[in-house]
């Protein structure tokens, strides 16, 4: 993980520790409803436990990222071996490390993932 995606995800997960308990009593704040309908799912395919425990271990952040690669992969749009996160977001949506940063600081990361790729994509707050 290079240093700039170390940082942003350190920024992401100090902000989502001072503003989550604010906002709900769940850490995973908007995230909540995804993390409880991939448990839902987890548990009708009998899988919870393992699911559970890796959602616990990477958090909404983690949860978050993973949730993008996915929706990123149908559009020929892969995360390369010695590749951060943060660098395959750019080179995606065509952005500067300067313009991803203020697009995630500006709260648009979402919508313009949607905007880009379409609606299945996933768009901010959208539980």
């Amino acid at each position: 993980m290079s240093v700039t995606t170390r940082r942003l995800t350190n920024r992401l997960q100090e902000l989502e520790k001072a503003f989550a308990p604010v906002l709900r009593t769940d850490p995973w704040g908007s995230m909540a409803c995804y993390r409880d309908e991939v448990l839902q799912l987890a548990n009708q395919r009998g899988d919870f436990e393992e699911t559970k425990k890796h959602l616990d271990e990477i958090g909404p952040t983690g949860f978050y990222m993973e949730i993008v690669r996915h929706h990123l992969r149908p559009h020929g749009i892969e995360q390369l071996p010695n590749e951060s996160f943060h660098v395959m977001l750019c080179r995606a949506m065509g952005y500067s490390g300067d313009q991803l940063k203020q697009c995630i600081q500006e709260g648009h990361l979402g919508k313009e993932l949607v905007r880009r790729f379409g609606a299945e994509t996933v768009a901010d707050n959208a539980c």
